[in-house]
């Protein structure tokens, strides 16, 4: 179900986050819930009806109220809505329209200061080291999706996949310096390769059934273990 998620919501990325870049001047400034509509057959395979915009929150039943009342408490708490202070907010406005005027400086400055830009190129993302960063050098969106995950109550992340994040890199149509970084980052955290070290599989994707082993050794790895296991249940 959540590859299901992932994937309605990459192929239409580019338009929503174009849109965005038009109609949404801050980055904490709205959000939305869409509702998927999937169901199950009788091998258990999920399959994807549709996907609406407005989804229907009203209960009519107490079971129905504890789950969307959970669902609204736990949205509140993650998106984390704060007082807005109109002056600081035309401030980082003013600065944000000073930096584009002066593109090209504000890397070379953070550069300078041992952080990362907060914008740059995928190719800037993927030669950061992203492991040897200090927590007060971690760009703004690094440390907002970090305040995100331990806010989300029942909410589960879907891109980027934490126990898989380069997961969906091969299907995104555009790849962003954000989220390559977010990538990179969560895949540091969990121990695995940075992002175009990933072993491909033979059509050069990886599966979605199932994560690609990190490399030949611990494939036949854990073909032993699987082997042994047969035959340990064998003999049992």
């Amino acid at each position: 179900i959540r590859d299901i998620t992932a994937l309605a919501l990459i192929s239409v990325d580019s338009k929503i986050n174009s849109q965005i870049q038009v109609r949404v001047p801050q980055r904490n400034s709205c959000f939305e819930i869409f509702g998927f509509d999937i169901i199950l057959d009788e091998h258990l395979r999920a399959w994807l009806l549709e996907v609406n915009t407005f989804p229907d929150l009203a209960a009519s039943s107490p079971l129905d109220l504890k789950i969307k009342g959970c669902l609204v408490e736990d949205m509140l708490q993650l998106v984390g809505v704060a007082p807005c202070n109109v002056g600081a907010v035309r401030r980082r406005d003013s600065q944000r329209r000073q930096r584009s005027l002066q593109r090209g400086r504000a890397p070379k400055e953070a550069a300078a200061e041992g952080r990362p830009s907060q914008t740059g190129t995928v190719m800037d993302a993927c030669r950061l080291d992203v492991e040897s960063l200090e927590p007060a050098h971690l760009p703004d969106f690094v440390k907002q999706t970090e305040g995100e995950l331990q806010r989300r109550g029942g909410w589960q992340p879907v891109l980027p996949c934490l126990e898989d994040p380069h997961r969906y890199d091969d299907l995104q149509e555009t790849r962003r310096y954000s989220n390559v970084i977010l990538a990179r980052y969560f895949a540091a955290k969990a121990g695995r390769r940075p992002a175009g070290d990933a072993a491909p599989s033979e059509s050069g994707q990886q599966s979605l059934g199932a994560p690609v082993a990190a490399n030949r050794d611990e494939q036949e790895d854990s073909d032993q273990k699987d082997q042994k296991s047969q035959q340990e249940v064998g003999r049992v």
